[in-house]
């Protein structure tokens, strides 16, 4: 994957992460597709790899009110 300061080599897991942000789903949600996907799925590890993605201008999180 191209991203604006280089190139990110992504594993099976990280890509079903960034697959499942269509700009709607939440991180609870998200956690849930990946959980009938792949086991021992856990919501800090779907954060940090959400994150990183962020640090890196892949994704921009949605601000919460």
């Amino acid at each position: 994957m191209l991203f604006p300061e280089g190139v990110l080599v992504l594993n099976s897991t990280a890509e079903a992460v960034l697959r499942s942000c269509d700009g709607a789903a939440t991180v609870p949600e998200i956690v849930s597709v990946l959980e009938r996907r792949y086991a021992g799925v856990r919501a800090e590890d779907v954060l940090t790899v959400l994150r990183g993605f962020a640090a890196r201008g892949v994704i921009q999180p949605e601000e919460q009110a």
